[in-house]
C-alpha cells in the first residue's frame, strides 16, 4: 500500500470508470500554515515511493512551490473588488464602472469579445455599450476570471488537461451562482477557483525537460488527492474571503465540510459535477452525476435542471 494513503481511506489514484468527482481529500484545516504543513506532508509521503529522479524533481519542485509565500501566483485582480464596492451602490454611475474596467486592458478585451458574440449581431460602439449588453454582474464575473486567465502555463505534455481545467471553472462558477442565487460573491468565486490547484500542481512539470518526463500517473495522482488542498491554500494565499476557502478546500467532501460552510461546499460540488458532464469529461456520464447530485441536501433544484444548467453555461461561454 501507497504511504500516501493512510488504511482507512479509498485509493486515490485514477481508477478507469469511476467518476472524476471522486477520490479528492479534503484539508485537515484551512489555516494557511496548516494547509502548507499538511502538503509538505503528503508529497514527503510520496517522494518516499519515487524510484525515477524526473518523479522525484517534480514532487520536490512542488515543495519549492509550497515553500514560496505566495505559491509563484500573480495578484488576485483587483478589479471584482472595486467593482463591488461600486455596485453597492443604490444607483451605480456608469461613469465610475468604466474608469475601474478601463484600468485593465485585459479585462477590456474580454468585455469586448463577450458584447460582439453572435447573439449581438455586430460589435458595440463603445465600450460603455459594450458593458450595458453584457451586464454589470458579468462585467464582475469576468473580471474575476481574470484570476484563471493571468495564470499562464506552458506544459506541452498536460496541456489538454490544462485546458479542460480552464474551460471547467466557469462553468461550475456559473452553476454554484445559480443555485446560490447569487448573480456574483462568495458562491461564483469559490465555485470559480475550485481546481486552481490543480493548475498549480500541472504547472510543476513546466520546469522538467522534454525528454525527461514525469509520469503522467504520478501527476494524476497528485492532482486527484490534493488540488482542492492546493486551491484553499491559492485562496488563502490570494487573501479572499475564509468561507471561500473553506468551501474549496471541501468543495469534494463537503459532507467533511463545518456545518456553517457546508451548503456553500455543496453548491460548489453540485456545479463540479455539472461541469465534468458539460464538457464531456471521462467517468462523467449523466447517470452517475444525477445519482451524486440527488445526494446531496443544498441544492434545490432536480438533478436534470442543474446538469441543463452546465450546458447552457458551457454555451453561452463559447465552450
Amino acid at each position: 500500500m501507497s504511504m500516501f494513503r493512510s488504511d482507512d481511506e479509498r485509493d486515490r489514484r485514477p481508477s478507469v470508470g469511476r467518476p472524476p468527482w471522486k477520490g479528492a481529500r479534503a484539508p485537515r484545516s484551512c489555516v494557511i500554515d496548516e494547509l502548507r504543513t499538511e502538503l509538505a506532508d503528503l508529497l514527503a509521503q510520496l517522494l518516499a515511493e519515487q524510484v525515477r529522479e524526473v518523479d522525484r524533481r517534480f514532487l520536490h519542485g512542488l515543495m519549492d512551490v509550497l515553500d514560496s509565500p505566495t505559491l509563484g501566483l500573480p495578484h488576485f485582480p483587483d478589479t471584482p473588488l472595486l467593482l463591488d464596492e461600486v455596485l453597492r451602490e443604490v444607483e451605480p454611475r456608469q461613469a465610475d464602472i468604466l474608469r475601474i474596467v478601463e484600468r485593465d486592458p485585459e479585462l477590456v478585451r474580454a468585455i469586448w469579445a463577450r458584447a460582439s458574440g453572435p447573439r449581438f449581431g455586430s460589435a458595440p460602439n463603445d465600450l460603455g455599450q459594450a458593458v450595458t449588453r453584457v451586464g454589470l454582474d458579468e462585467v464582475w464575473r469576468i473580471g474575476v476570471q481574470g484570476a484563471l486567465r493571468s495564470l499562464r502555463f506552458e506544459v506541452p505534455d498536460f496541456q489538454v488537461e490544462v485546458t479542460d481545467i480552464r474551460r471547467r471553472a466557469p462553468v461550475g462558477a456559473t452553476v454554484t451562482a445559480w443555485l446560490a442565487r447569487q448573480s456574483r460573491g462568495e458562491p461564483y468565486l469559490a465555485g470559480l477557483l475550485r481546481d486552481v490547484g490543480a493548475l498549480l500542481i500541472h504547472n510543476g512539470t513546466h520546469a522538467l525537460s522534454r525528454s525527461d518526463r514525469v509520469r503522467p500517473e504520478l501527476v494524476q495522482e497528485v492532482t486527484g488527492a490534493t488540488h482542492a488542498i492546493w486551491s484553499a491554500l491559492a485562496v488563502g494565499v490570494w487573501g479572499l474571503a475564509p468561507g471561500v476557502a473553506v468551501a474549496v478546500g471541501h468543495h469534494h467532501v463537503p459532507q467533511a465540510c463545518p456545518s456553517e460552510l457546508r451548503q456553500l461546499a455543496e453548491l460548489v460540488h453540485a456545479g463540479d459535477i455539472a461541469a465534468y458532464v458539460a464538457v464531456g469529461a471521462a467517468g462523467a456520464t449523466w447517470q452517475a452525476a444525477s445519482a451524486a447530485l440527488d445526494d446531496l441536501v443544498a441544492p434545490s433544484r432536480d438533478a436534470a435542471s442543474i446538469l441543463k444548467m452546465a450546458g447552457v453555461a458551457l454555451q453561452t461561454l463559447g465552450g
